[in-house]
């Protein structure tokens, strides 16, 4: 099967139903060559290396924005704002990518995130031109 190698990035939290049924119907178009964290990491593996090496081998990052995507929050604040947040790494990981093609993906009625309520390492996201689902 061809086409474009596709990661998707996404918060549980915030939108794992809808990033579901996207990977499933990016899934039944482009078979193995899309990548969903959840489904596509084996027990055991580690996060950090599989992630780096699945964006790496992408040509395109989808970028899922609900409308807590921005504000989901644990004990330690907003998770965004953690250095060990994993979608922030993901991000992160892409933008340092030369040739990686990055598409936010709004779902749920999502507004845009501001540019100044992204941490300094992913501010360039908000300059993205944005989908809608």
């Amino acid at each position: 099967m061809f086409g474009p190698r596709l990661f998707v990035s996404y918060r549980r939290a915030d939108s794992e139903d809808s990033a579901g049924r996207l990977f499933e119907a990016l899934k039944s178009r482009f078979g193995e060559r899309v990548f969903l964290d959840t489904s596509s990491i084996p027990y055991g593996e580690d996060f950090r290396r599989v992630i780096r090496k699945r964006i790496a081998a992408s040509d395109v990052v989808l970028v899922i924005i609900g409308s807590q995507w921005l504000t989901a929050a644990d004990e330690r604040g907003p998770r965004l704002q953690q250095p060990d947040d994993p979608v922030r790494f993901e991000i992160e990981t892409a933008l340092a990518r030369d040739g990686a093609r990055i598409v936010p993906v709004r779902i749920d009625g999502a507004e845009p995130p501001p540019e100044s309520a992204l941490p300094a390492s992913i501010r360039s996201l908000a300059a993205l031109n944005m989908a809608e689902l």
